[in-house]
């Protein structure tokens, strides 16, 4: 298999990569991961120019900039809910996109048929998504630890991921070297847009906080 053949949302890259291939279960905890996708739902949004963040008297907010809507239902369902609902904080979306983020994704790849629904334990029933191929999910490492085993700028969706990974400790499936790992991070951050920087910005604060509430 190539490891050049991007799956077509970050939203999907993020999640396999945040579950173990081979059972499908989770790397992050339920909350960490509805961040992250929330994250990458705004973020797909950024890279394909639907929307903007600016800055209202120290708030950061993401503002509709193409109304037109994607190709994609999920973002199109996320570009409407930013219509109808102007003048929200970027962590105030974060917050909210994370509620059902999880779920929203999970549908998704079942419709795509790249993950089935499996219930697992004996005495406590356990719901998982275990990928039909568990290749599926290693491609998506293989592709963006290539990335920075040959120190290749990424593209925008790539580029998301790795910060998306970086925020939430999935850089270390991504990238071995911990030395390599930390300069490459750097880098491809030094070169993100201003904008991107804001959201994952936006995104390690919030799972701070989630991390914080669970210690407590």
């Amino acid at each position: 298999m190539s490891d050049t053949r991007p799956l077509p949302h970050v939203e999907d890259s993020f999640y396999l990569l945040a579950h173990w291939e081979d059972t499908g279960r989770p790397r992050l905890s339920r909350p960490a991961l509805g961040v992250g996708l929330a994250g990458a739902m705004l973020g797909e949004l950024l890279v394909h120019k639907h929307i903007r963040i600016e800055d209202h008297a120290g708030v950061l907010v993401p503002a509709v900039r193409d109304p037109r809507p994607p190709a994609c239902p999920l973002a199109h369902e996320v570009l409407d809910q930013l219509q109808h609902a102007t003048g929200q904080s970027i962590r105030d979306w974060l917050d909210f996109l994370a509620l059902d983020a999880c779920s929203r994704v999970e549908k998704r790849l079942v419709r795509a048929d790249v993950v089935r629904e499996v219930e697992t334990g004996l005495l406590r029933r356990h719901r998982v998504y275990q990928p039909f191929d568990p290749n599926e999910s290693y491609l998506v490492t293989i592709r963006v630890s290539g990335l920075a085993n040959r120190w290749e700028q990424p593209a925008p969706s790539d580029a998301l991921l790795l910060g998306l990974a970086a925020e939430t400790a999935l850089h270390r499936v991504l990238i071995q070297d911990v030395r390599h790992r930390d300069a490459y991070l750097g880098w491809v951050r030094a070169n993100l847009p201003p904008a991107m920087t804001c959201l994952i910005d936006e995104v390690r604060a919030l799972i701070g906080a989630v991390a914080l509430n669970r210690a407590r």
